[in-house]
C-alpha cells in the first residue's frame, strides 16, 4: 500500500523538470526617452514577454546591460515587480538607465550619427522571477539590428 502513496509523488518529481517553461522575450516593441540631460539618460524601453506557463510568473528583478555597436549605453531594470499572466503574450515596460558619456561614447559626433545607416542593439544580464515558491535566476542575451529610423534619426 506504501507503494501506492510514493507513485504520486514520484510522478510529481519526475514531471517536475517539465512544470517550468521559461518566460520568452518576444520582441522589443518601441523604446521612448523620457528623460536626456546633461548627466544621464532615462528611457522606457516596451517590451513583449510570453508566459508559455500554466500559471502566472513574477518577474522582480532584472539587470540587463544594453550594448549599441558594441559599445555600453546602460542598464535595463525593472522599476516594480511584473506579473506576467497565464499562457499569454503581454507588453511590459521596463526603464533604461544611461550616463550621458556612455550614450557621447557611441554616438560621437552628429554627422557620425547621421551617415551610419545600421547599428546593433544587444542586452547581456539576468532576470529573477518566481511561481509558487521557486524563485529563478535567469540569464538574457538578445541581439537587435537597428536602423536610423529605429533611433528616430532621419528617414
Amino acid at each position: 500500500m506504501k507503494v501506492f502513496a510514493l507513485f504520486p509523488l514520484l510522478l510529481l518529481l519526475g514531471a517536475s523538470c517539465n512544470l517550468y517553461k521559461e518566460v520568452e522575450m518576444v520582441e522589443m516593441i518601441d523604446m521612448k526617452v523620457t528623460e536626456w540631460s546633461g548627466e544621464n539618460v532615462r528611457a522606457e524601453v516596451y517590451l513583449q514577454l510570453k508566459n508559455p506557463n500554466w500559471y502566472k510568473v513574477r518577474l522582480t528583478r532584472s539587470h540587463v546591460q544594453l550594448y549599441l555597436d558594441g559599445k555600453e549605453i546602460g542598464v535595463v531594470e525593472l522599476s516594480e515587480a511584473l506579473d506576467i499572466p497565464p499562457r499569454s503574450v503581454t507588453t511590459h515596460t521596463m526603464q533604461l538607465h544611461a550616463d550621458y558619456e556612455d550614450i557621447e561614447n557611441v554616438i560621437g559626433n552628429m554627422l557620425n550619427l547621421l551617415f551610419k545607416q545600421k547599428y546593433v542593439l544587444e542586452g547581456k544580464g539576468y532576470v529573477r522571477g518566481r511561481a509558487f515558491f521557486i524563485a529563478r535566476k535567469v540569464p538574457v542575451a538578445f541581439r537587435e539590428d537597428l536602423t536610423r529610423e529605429d533611433i528616430g534619426v532621419g528617414k
